[in-house]
């Protein structure tokens, strides 16, 4: 139809002739055998994730790659101190917003630089201009405080690559595989599950300075991420946005409510509620231990989905045992290697 004569000439095959009708099957097959090199290849990084050998290109800063194997990150005492600086920072209140304002004003070099100054990646038209070793991201803060890394613990196969098409896609974090205890951690787990919980928390002012009473409260009830502040209007009416349709209007409605009604009806639900106390207390507890058996069946599910993917990992690690020992009697591992693999397993 488009006038194109396609030629292949290991296939014998000429779209100028008639007989062609092999050259279809011929394209199958080899898709068949390039999905299942595909399919070799994934389940091999996925063992090699399991065994929990650290399979990125680079090192995340505050960590090496150890010289006589590149699997294995140590401690990296020359970025270390930075790391533990923003969780110090973190775990006193700060944002990732202040915090990155803060790095920037101690001129403490990025992530970048170094990698820049080690001759891990070419980035020598950003740093051209000296002053960018010092240009810290929020989103890369952000991304240093919920990484399990620091803890000592790997998470691999975070995404995956679709055959043929070759984009990546997020794994889902219930297919993700995640092994503890792999190397020496840099924050305690209070530290690190303290400055989560505080970024998440934090109440940032609007443009006038205004902290909202709500902030970080409401929730889009179709996509279920966070309204944001918004102003409407020549008056400037302050109103509450879905988040996820303000960036992308595609991925969700458009679900919006004044800030006044907002506050008016959680007013007058927090008045019914005190006058209810007030005049029948018995009728207020039984309402609240319902709300409250709500609440927590919604945690029991939650909950249960995380027993069920325990056990999942239970049945893995049973069986990853198995094969130790038969390659143990075998004669495929040596000693050393099945005593190291034990350990980990019976740790994990």
């Amino acid at each position: 139809m488009k006038n194109v004569r396609y030629i292949a000439v290991n296939d014998c095959v000429d779209t100028a002739n008639k007989n062609n009708d092999i050259a279809a099957l011929k394209n199958v097959m080899n898709e068949f055998y390039s999905r299942d090199n595909s399919r070799k290849i994934r389940s091999s990084i996925r063992a090699r994730a399991k065994a929990g050998l650290y399979r990125c290109s680079y090192a995340p800063l505050g960590y090496r790659k150890a010289p006589d194997n590149h699997n294995k990150l140590i401690v990296d005492e020359e970025t270390a101190w930075i790391i533990k600086r923003i969780f110090e920072y973190a775990n006193a209140g700060m944002g990732s917003h202040k915090i990155a304002s803060s790095l920037r004003k101690e001129q403490v070099p990025c992530p970048s630089w170094w990698q820049y100054t080690r001759g891990e990646k070419d980035y020598s038209q950003r740093f051209s201009d000296p002053t960018n070793k010092y240009e810290w991201s929020h989103t890369v803060i952000r991304g240093i405080i919920g990484n399990p890394v620091y803890l000592g613990h790997t998470i691999m196969c975070k995404h995956e690559t679709v055959f043929k098409v070759g984009l990546l896609k997020k794994t889902p974090d219930a297919d993700r595989i995640r092994v503890d205890n792999t190397h020496k951690p840099l924050v305690s787990q209070e530290m690190f599950d303290n400055a989560n919980a505080k970024i998440l928390s934090r109440k940032r002012e609007d443009t006038s300075g205004n902290v909202s009473i709500f902030s970080g409260l409401i929730k889009c009830g179709t996509c279920g991420k966070a309204m944001c502040q918004r102003y409407w209007g020549r008056d400037r009416h302050r109103i509450f946005v879905c988040n996820t349709y303000a960036k992308n209007t595609q991925r969700c409605t458009d679900h919006r409510i004044f800030y006044d009604d907002l506050y008016d009806a959680v007013l007058a639900d927090i008045q019914y509620h005190a006058q209810l106390a007030y005049e029948d207390r018995d009728k207020a507890v039984a309402l609240a231990i319902r709300m409250n058996d709500k609440a927590e069946g919604s945690r029991a599910k939650s909950s249960e989905g995380k027993l069920k993917q325990a056990r999942k990992r239970y049945d893995e690690v049973t069986r990853m045992f198995d094969r130790l020992y038969e390659d143990s009697l075998s004669g495929r591992i040596s000693n050393d290697n099945f005593t190291r693999l034990v350990d980990k397993y019976q740790a994990e």
